[in-house]
């Protein structure tokens, strides 16, 4: 994952189409959010803890969302400011706007079959589709969202390895979200641990090749 920790520079000096990628990026995590929320196989650990959270209080994932990612972004902006750009902001603001709007669509347009391969299959789509739009919005460089700045400061700090403080953090979500009866499942699982190797391929073969960046040492 070096390219979140700041092992991206440019190879062409892009700014407006690494901010399309960036904006892209976005409306395809919604999707993707929402999707897997559909599916009922649980949600990405950040998503499941923010929408435990939220029914504990009455709120819907938009309104938790700006509230638990402005608590990180105070983490943010204290530990390392060169994490903060227009992306952190864009992701603060939009992300659970953008699920709900999505979660919301799908429910009126069409009903997904309870067959649980049906329900698998939507999971397995929305993790691709998530692990290509977290490749795409990291790859641009335009600043890390306050959630995903929690696990580099760590790794800074610390000189662990990235993907374990990754690990870490989302492990710590998960158990959070399931003290406070969130909805866990086979989704949630596979994105605390598996979606390294996935965005690491759409890095190389999507992301790069559309941001006009290509990735560094450390």
């Amino acid at each position: 994952m070096q390219h979140v920790l700041g092992g991206v520079r440019p190879a062409l000096r892009l700014p407006g189409r690494r901010f399309a990628v960036l904006i892209a990026a976005h409306i395809i995590f919604g999707f993707a959010n929402a999707l897997l929320r559909l599916s009922g196989q649980g949600n990405d650990p950040s998503t499941a803890l923010v929408l435990a959270l939220g029914q504990r209080l009455g709120l819907s994932l938009s309104t938790m969302s700006l509230v638990v990612y402005g608590l990180y972004f105070i983490i943010q902006f204290s530990a390392d400011r060169s994490l903060v750009g227009i992306g952190t902001f864009i992701n603060w603001v939009f992300i659970g706007i953008l699920t709900d709007a999505c979660f919301a669509l799908y429910n009126r347009t069409f009903v997904l079959p309870a067959a649980l391969p049906w329900r698998l299959g939507a999971a397995g789509i929305s993790i691709v589709l998530f692990s290509l739009a977290a490749s795409m919005y990291q790859t641009a460089a335009l600043g890390v969202s306050p959630y995903d700045s929690l696990s580099i400061i760590l790794s800074r700090k610390t000189g662990l390895p990235y993907v374990g403080c990754r690990v870490l953090t989302d492990s710590l979500s998960v158990l959070l979200c399931a003290a406070l009866g969130g909805v866990l499942g086979v989704g949630t699982l596979i994105c605390a641990v598996g979606v390294g190797p996935i965005i690491t391929f759409f890095n190389r073969t999507v992301s790069q090749k559309l941001t006009g960046m290509r990735e560094t040492s450390v």
